[in-house]
């Protein structure tokens, strides 16, 4: 057990959380080999299974849930510690990390927000960086706060969540597209339309919620991931498609492209903020009652 680093319990951590030791490597861009090495010296240290292993996937073993909680806390608890070290034994500046979902407007929200917080608190310097999906969670460990949406919470399990504000999706098309005139449709009006969807890196839920709502389109193959939103909106606006969208999201568009309102779309999508299970800093808390303020639930 002596032996047992910390970085080797994290990586026991991520794969009990991806459940995929190729899509560990592939997120952390290291080899398989690499990850199943840390991972047998891991359990040869512990003298336990901690997986149980087939050629799709891997879960854990009885051994393995029991390692899973306490390491997650005593991870967490690590990291804690050496910020409170260095909050009040360091010379450093005071550092709360926040990590965003690129294409849901946060970073217009959080401009404003972060710009008077930091007029309020000058000594807690905040870092802030839009992620897609895929980056977003291999930061998760460096992160102290996470904005996404309600619809993308997978990988973010035992967290505290709160929802900051409800946000209304509507249909994005062209001004040239034949419901360009109509200012509401219903889902069957727009049921055999072409989607452009965000691919698995930006959202793991969009193209499964878009093949539930639009099955004919699924079916047909007309449902398109592309890689990021500008290339959304750049097809949409060339009316080779459609997107469901909030309406922060066509900024710089609005010449080319028309939102209509949906009036039978059965999803509550809300934007959210999520933090770990523990007790938040001063700091922490300040800000959190901060972002908090900017938005609809108090």
């Amino acid at each position: 057990m002596s032996k047992v680093t910390i970085e080797e319990i994290e990586m026991f951590l991520k794969v009990a959380q991806c459940k995929n030791f190729s899509r560990v490597s592939e997120e952390l861009f290291i080899s398989q080999p690499t990850v199943t090495k840390w991972i047998q010296h891991l359990e040869k240290e512990l003298g336990l299974s901690l997986f149980e292993r087939n050629s799709k996937s891997v879960c854990l073993t009885e051994a393995g849930e029991f390692f899973y909680s306490r390491f997650s806390k005593m991870v967490e608890e690590y990291h804690d510690t050496t910020k409170t070290a260095m909050r009040l034994y360091g010379n450093e500046q005071i550092t709360i990390s926040i990590g965003a979902l690129h294409g849901y407007g946060y970073d217009f929200d959080l401009a404003s927000i972060m710009k008077s917080f930091s007029e309020k608190h000058p000594n807690i310097m905040v870092n802030f960086e839009i992620y897609n999906l895929s980056e977003l969670n291999r930061k998760l460990n460096d992160l102290d706060f996470i904005f996404t949406n309600n619809l993308e919470l997978d990988y973010i399990k035992d967290y505290n969540i709160t929802n900051l504000e409800d946000v209304e999706l509507y249909l994005a098309i062209s001004k040239e597209h034949m419901l360009s005139g109509k200012r509401s449709v219903s889902m069957t009006d727009i049921a055999e339309e072409t989607f452009y969807v965000l691919s698995e890196d930006n959202s793991a839920s969009s193209k499964d919620y878009a093949s539930m709502l639009f099955p004919i389109a699924a079916k047909n193959n007309k449902l398109i991931p592309v890689s990021n939103v500008q290339s959304q909106m750049m097809n949409v606006a060339w009316n080779k498609g459609v997107a469901l969208v909030s309406k922060s999201l066509i900024r710089g568009y609005e010449k080319d492209i028309h939102l209509v309102h949906i009036k039978d779309l059965p999803i509550d999508f809300k934007k959210i903020i999520a933090y770990k299970k523990r007790k938040l800093s001063s700091e922490e808390s300040a800000l959190l009652k901060h972002i908090k303020s900017y938005y609809t639930y108090k």
